[in-house]
């Protein structure tokens, strides 16, 4: 059985790191992705991403960062059975992670909303386990995997509250997301060593 590392974002992930109104660390976002093997829709995923975030693209040179899964139109073999409940980067995303967790690779699936989530549930059982809000991920990405020290990921908590301050919606969230992402700093300052 292969290592469980393959890791499948929808395209919020990425924008929440990018984009000037949200989390804005290019830097952070290049490491992670050198952590994890971080899998990417090409023709839908990637396309969201670019459309605002072309020359963060090219600075962090993304296409270097993760694997472009652009074979199949992904996002057409799913958004029959899903009636286009959510976008289709979603169903993308979803395609692909299937095929991880069939090749038993998948580690996690990346999925803020709340739409897209209950639909995996209702339809990929099996996916279940995997899914996992973005915070989820970048807290267990240190205190589960061991990919990323408690300094950055309370660096990037911290910058996702600034965010909301400021009127942005870091992974989706809103205003009411502060009380959410207050009690993920405080476990992870709970958490033991660095």
């Amino acid at each position: 059985m292969k290592s469980r590392e393959a890791v499948v974002g929808d395209s919020s992930f990425y924008i929440a790191f990018l984009s000037e109104d949200e989390i804005h660390d290019e830097g952070f976002l290049a490491s992670l992705l050198k952590r994890y093997n971080f899998f990417m829709g090409g023709k839908v995923v990637y396309n969201e991403i670019s459309r605002k975030n072309s020359e963060s693209l090219k600075r962090i040179k993304l296409e270097n960062l993760v694997e472009l899964v652009d074979e199949y139109d992904y996002s057409a073999l799913l958004s029959i059975i899903g009636d286009k409940v959510f976008e289709k980067g979603e169903y993308e995303s979803v395609a692909i992670a299937y095929t991880k967790y069939i090749e038993g690779s998948l580690h996690s699936l990346i999925m803020d909303d709340r739409k897209a989530r209950k639909w995996v549930e209702q339809n990929f059982s099996e996916l279940k386990r995997f899914l996992r809000y973005s915070l989820r991920f970048l807290v267990n990405a240190y205190k589960v995997d061991r990919k990323i020290t408690k300094d950055e990921v309370l660096h990037i908590l911290s910058k996702v509250i600034a965010s909301i301050e400021k009127g942005g919606r870091p992974f989706n969230l809103g205003k009411t997301g502060i009380t959410l992402v207050e009690q993920l700093r405080k476990e992870v300052e709970q958490s033991g060593e660095n």
